[in-house]
């Protein structure tokens, strides 16, 4: 999968535009993922994407081990509902999400992430520069997920 995501100042201008950045499914995804069809087959309760979450580790390392981000910061349900959530072709969902201009301010945002209702990170992505969020601007974006 890939995000995708803007960085927008009060006057509505994009200071930074991210399109496509892919991201790593890591191994609690993948069993979250295989999980969700078993419950389904199961008629149990599936475990869905709750959340993004960004964390501010000075230099994150990629690992599709992790189980967490390695510096959480703060953590926004995705957006749900019509037009927040997209299942755009098969095997293809978008989430919206967005970090407004009162959020997360003063931290360096270098990494984020999706989680699901129980807790389990599913994927993530690094920045190489981070984000030094403050309340001049939001991120909204998009995150795809391919099976």
């Amino acid at each position: 999968g890939f995000v995708s995501y803007k960085i927008i100042d009060r006057d509505g201008k994009v200071i930074e535009e991210v399109i496509n950045a892919p991201n790593t499914i890591v191994n609690g995804g993948r069993d979250a993922m295989a999980k969700l069809l078993a419950s389904y087959a199961a008629g149990s309760t599936p475990d869905a994407i709750k959340s993004i979450v960004f964390g501010n580790q000075p230099s994150p390392t990629a690992n599709p081990a992790a189980t967490a981000l390695q510096s959480q910061v703060w953590e926004n349900d995705v957006l749900t509902g019509v037009g927040n959530v997209s299942y755009v072709s098969p095997g293809v969902v978008v989430l919206k999400w967005f970090l407004d201009y009162d959020e997360a301010n003063g931290y360096d945002i270098s990494e984020m992430g999706l989680k699901t209702q129980t807790g389990i990170l599913f994927s993530r992505i690094i920045r190489n520069v981070p984000i030094s969020k403050t309340s001049d601007y939001s991120i909204s974006g998009y995150w795809t997920i391919t099976a």
